[in-house]
């Protein structure tokens, strides 16, 4: 069976091994047709002397699995300290799959598969909608980037 295809959202600034803190993980829930949930990953970073928060949205989030160190797939180098999207993989169409045989009609053709390693761990998966990114001081306004 071929490995499904990726393509790299976001690549770390910095290198990996250079987080001073983190990755903290946090749902925030949504409230049904008035706001949508999200997933969170932040982390800090010193960058050209300062410290700088990364937050990785992961918005409207339906499936996510985290692995420990000692616990990371094979297949999780390609999202080594960068978030790639994970075209048609398995995890996806279970999921996808899953959902069309509810009678809710939710669509599922916006759902993709994300994923990230960080380094020594954690890996983590996400299925959702869609994804942003927001870098921020370290009194929590966001920079430019």
């Amino acid at each position: 069976m071929d490995e499904p295809t990726h393509r790299v959202l976001y690549k770390f600034p910095e290198p990996a091994t250079s987080i001073l803190k983190g990755p903290v993980y946090r749902s925030v829930p949504g409230k049904f047709r008035q706001q949508r949930g999200m997933s969170t990953l932040t982390y800090a970073v010193k960058h050209q002397g300062q410290i700088i928060i990364e937050e990785l949205q992961f918005i409207e989030t339906v499936a996510y699995s985290y692995y420990s160190l000692f616990a990371i797939p094979p297949t999780a180098v390609p999202a080594y300290a960068k978030v790639i999207d994970i075209a048609d993989s398995s995890l996806l169409q279970e999921i996808k799959s899953r959902i069309e045989s509810r009678p809710s009609g939710k669509s599922t053709s916006d759902l993709r598969h994300l994923a990230i390693l960080f380094d020594d761990g954690p890996y983590y998966d996400f299925i959702r909608r869609d994804f942003a990114h927001v870098r921020k001081n370290e009194q929590g306004a966001e920079i430019a980037e």
